[in-house]
């Protein structure tokens, strides 16, 4: 029972296999893109000469998380969208280690180089991927224009462990536990920590930011909405609450969040 309550908690994250990939008929590009000898796979499609759109995956995850947004001919004709699995992740996986927030967003704003055009970068984070987005803000003003950030945690106080992430800590029940699991719970587990350090940066972010948030998530708090707001004080900022949806707002109205993606390119154009 304690094994399916744990899975069951990151279990919409399953990666998407090779038949359907070919089944969506995605013109992706696959490389591997080194930072300070550590190796990162990093998907792409649309125009490098265009401003980048970075996708930034949750816990567990990978980049086909946003497989089908890479696809999406109103965005690729747009913009050059890119997405990375994470360190730890994916086929960046490398033993044990997940850098914290800061590491990560360091890590992500290198991807830049990839790119050939000088505006700023676009972020969309989904879930912890939102909470990176966060810390790149703070650390990078310079470098990014807006975000879209999707059922992210950001009040420390909602973003307590859960029993299940005190649960799968145990070597009892961590062995039985595949490895992406094990890793999202560490990151679970360091998540409040990483959002007290944040905290009082947030409201030096000056950029267009827009929170989608559904008004059933089990798994990241609405306040988290609010909170953001009430932070935020400086940037250009847009909340949209989504009635009836929990968690899974990235996957459940992709168009939704489409829509959000090309506002900001607008803005920024």
């Amino acid at each position: 029972m304690c094994m399916l309550a744990i899975s069951g908690c990151f279990a919409p994250y399953e990666a998407i296999n090779d038949e359907a990939l070919k089944s969506l008929g995605a013109e992706l590009e696959f490389s591997l893109f080194d930072v300070d000898g550590h190796q990162f796979q990093v998907v792409e499609s649309g125009d490098r000469s265009k401003q980048l759109v970075l996708f930034i995956h949750g816990t567990p995850g990978s980049w086909e998380g946003y497989s089908e947004y890479l696809q999406m001919p109103s965005l690729a004709s747009r913009a050059h969208l890119m997405a990375m699995d994470r360190p730890g992740f994916g086929k960046s996986n490398e033993g044990t280690w997940l850098p914290p927030f800061q590491e990560q967003a360091s890590i992500l704003i290198k991807l830049r180089e990839l790119n050939h055009s000088a505006l700023p970068i676009i972020i969309v984070g989904h879930s912890l991927g939102g909470s990176i987005a966060y810390r790149m803000a703070v650390d990078f003003p310079d470098d990014i224009s807006g975000m879209v950030v999707i059922s992210a945690p950001v009040d420390p106080g909602l973003s307590k462990r859960r029993w299940y992430n005190l649960l799968a800590s145990y070597a009892v029940i961590s062995w039985m536990l595949p490895d992406s699991l094990i890793k999202a719970n560490r990151e679970m587990n360091l998540l409040q920590g990483d959002l007290l350090a944040l905290e009082p940066m947030l409201p030096e972010i000056r950029s267009n930011v827009t929170v989608i948030q559904g008004r059933e998530d089990k798994l990241v708090k609405f306040g988290n909405l609010g909170f953001a707001e009430e932070k935020l004080t400086q940037a250009h900022f847009k909340a949209i609450p989504v009635a009836d949806m929990g968690h899974f707002v990235l996957w459940e109205k992709p168009g939704l969040i489409a829509a959000e993606i090309l506002a900001l390119l607008d803005d920024s154009s």
